[in-house]
C-alpha cells in the first residue's frame, strides 16, 4: 500500500468521529422525567457517601429471623427518615438475639447508611 493510500485510509476510519463531534457539545442530556427527577447523570454531589444517620424508635418485636440476621419490628413514626411501619431491619451484632423475643418492645437504635437501615443496639422494656 501506498503513503498516501495509507493517510486516506486512516482518514476514513477517524472521519466519522471528527465530523460527527464538530460543533456538538460532548455532554449528553438526560431528558427529564415524569417522576421530577432532572438528571439521571451521577454529578460530584451524588457520588459522595452518604452520610450515616442514627435513629432511636419504640418498637416492638414481631418477628425473628436469626439465620438470616433480621429482626421484625413493629415502630412508630421515625421523625427525619419514615413513617410507622411494621418490617425486617438486618441485625448489627448477632448478640442482639439474645436481648430480645417476639413480642419484646423497647428502644431499638437503627443506623442507617446509603438507604439501609440496621439495627444496632437494643434497650428492651418488656420481653
Amino acid at each position: 500500500m501506498k503513503k498516501n493510500q495509507v493517510f486516506y485510509v486512516v482518514m476514513l476510519a477517524f472521519a466519522p468521529m471528527m465530523l460527527g463531534s464538530c460543533g456538538k457539545s460532548t455532554k449528553k442530556e438526560t431528558p427529564a422525567l415524569d417522576t421530577g427527577q432532572v438528571s439521571q447523570t451521577p454529578s460530584a454531589a451524588n457520588s459522595t457517601k452518604e452520610t450515616e444517620k442514627i435513629y432511636t424508635v419504640f418498637a416492638r418485636v414481631t418477628a425473628i429471623d436469626e439465620k438470616n440476621g433480621a429482626i421484625t419490628i413493629d415502630h412508630e413514626k421515625i421523625e427525619g427518615y419514615m413513617g410507622a411501619m411494621e418490617m425486617p431491619y438486618a441485625v448489627a451484632n448477632p448478640a442482639i438475639f439474645k436481648e430480645i423475643k417476639v413480642g419484646s418492645k423497647g428502644h431499638f437504635t437503627i443506623r442507617v447508611r446509603e438507604g439501609n437501615g440496621e439495627i444496632t443496639s437494643v434497650h428492651v422494656h418488656s420481653k
